[in-house]
C-alpha cells in the first residue's frame, strides 16, 4: 500500500455532513487542498510533502508513522483531555449557528444539579450504545 493509497483510506473513513464519506473536494477543502491534487495524491502522479503529511494527521487525527510507512494503527488513541481540547479548538472555528458550538455555549450555562442530571443522561445514552 502507498502512502497515496493511505491518504485515500483517510479520506473513505471520514464523513462529510451528510454521512458520506468525504468527495475529493471536502478532502481538499479541510486539507487546503485542491480537488485535482487531492486526486494525484490519491494516485501518486504527484509527491506528498512534509506539510500535507502533517496537515492530514492533524485533520483527521491519524498517525503519522501510519501515514508515512504503514506502520502501527492508522488513528492516534487520544486521552480525555486530547479529546475535549479538540472539541472546544473545533467548536471555536465554526459558525455561531453550528450544533457543536450552540451545545457547549449551553453546556457552559450548567449548574451543579444540571451537571448531574446532564451527567445521568449521558451514561443512559453511552450504556445504550455498548
Amino acid at each position: 500500500m502507498t502512502i497515496g493509497d493511505r491518504i485515500k483510506e483517510v479520506r473513505y473513513r471520514s464523513r462529510g455532513p451528510d454521512g458520506k464519506k468525504l468527495t475529493l473536494e471536502q478532502f481538499g477543502e479541510k486539507i487546503g487542498l485542491k480537488r485535482s491534487t487531492v486526486s494525484a495524491l490519491e494516485t501518486g502522479a504527484q509527491g506528498v510533502t512534509d506539510q500535507t503529511i502533517m496537515t492530514v494527521c492533524r485533520e483527521f487525527g491519524v498517525s503519522e508513522s501510519w501515514l508515512r510507512y504503514g506502520e502501527g494503527d492508522m488513528l492516534i488513541r487520544l486521552t480525555a483531555e486530547e479529546r475535549i481540547a479538540n472539541l472546544i479548538a473545533e467548536a471555536q472555528t465554526e459558525p455561531p449557528t453550528s450544533p457543536k458550538r450552540r451545545m457547549l455555549l449551553a453546556i457552559a450555562k450548567l449548574d451543579d444539579e444540571d451537571w448531574e442530571a446532564l451527567a445521568r443522561i449521558a451514561e443512559k445514552i453511552t450504556s445504550k450504545n455498548e
